[in-house]
């Protein structure tokens, strides 16, 4: 813009004096109450009009985090275009990952059970670890059991917090059954197989008290 000026008493004297208008901030409400889940993109989320993502593309965090938007007021040559931050809840919906193992077999999930794996090893344990990406692993329970227990009874069955590795009962079945719990409230569950440890080494009695001199043949069965 330019402005004339003329001063007043002198006569045929103006003077010309450029200036610029600054556009004005305009006065807007951030969106609240913001939340989506994550991993997934900015741009799933919808916004008010007139607010847009810096970052459409960028992807959602677990929790309450901050993203850049941008402001568009409706007149935009009397006023600023403006760069914000508003608050999105990165929900998380996944269930944490859960392993048991024993020697080296690993199982991730829940499998029908048959007791079929036959072990002497009286050290036999079985380890169990978890994570989680989202909100993280809240606590790990384990149940040892000489039984295959049902589907539906799982999230009934008495756990206990797991802290050091499990050991197998001698002389018995066992199924190792796990339970991992995540911060978010997201709940996973594993079994390993069917084992049946045996530790104790058979035993042969002799009963026949007679006395021999030569060779005998003895049969065992």
């Amino acid at each position: 813009y330019v402005a004339e000026l003329t001063i007043a008493g002198v006569a045929d004297v103006t003077a010309t004096l450029p200036f610029t208008i600054k556009k004005a901030v305009p006065e807007y409400e951030l969106p609240t109450g913001l939340e989506f889940d994550m991993g997934s993109e900015l741009n799933f989320v919808n916004l008010l009009d007139g607010f847009s993502w810096k970052n459409p593309e960028e992807k959602i965090k677990y929790g309450d985090n901050e993203y850049e938007v941008v402001y568009t007021p409706a007149d935009t040559d009397n006023y600023e275009i403006v760069t914000d931050k508003v608050k999105v809840f990165g929900k998380d919906n996944d269930s944490p990952y859960v392993t048991i193992t024993i020697g080296e077999e690993e199982s991730t999930s829940i499998i029908e059970i048959i007791f079929d794996w036959f072990t002497n090893n009286k050290d036999t344990v079985a380890t169990i670890t978890a994570e989680d990406f989202g909100a993280g692993v809240d606590k790990i329970y384990y149940y040892l059991s000489e039984e295959a227990v049902a589907v539906e009874d799982i999230a009934e069955t008495d756990w206990t917090e797991y802290t050091k590795p499990v050991t197998l009962k001698d002389q018995a079945n066992n199924a190792v059954y796990a339970k991992v719990v995540d911060k978010a409230g997201n709940v996973s569950y594993a079994c390993s197989r069917g084992i049946i440890l045996d530790a104790v080494s058979p035993v042969a009695n002799v009963t026949d008290k007679g006395t021999y001199y030569g060779a005998v043949k003895v049969i065992v069965s």
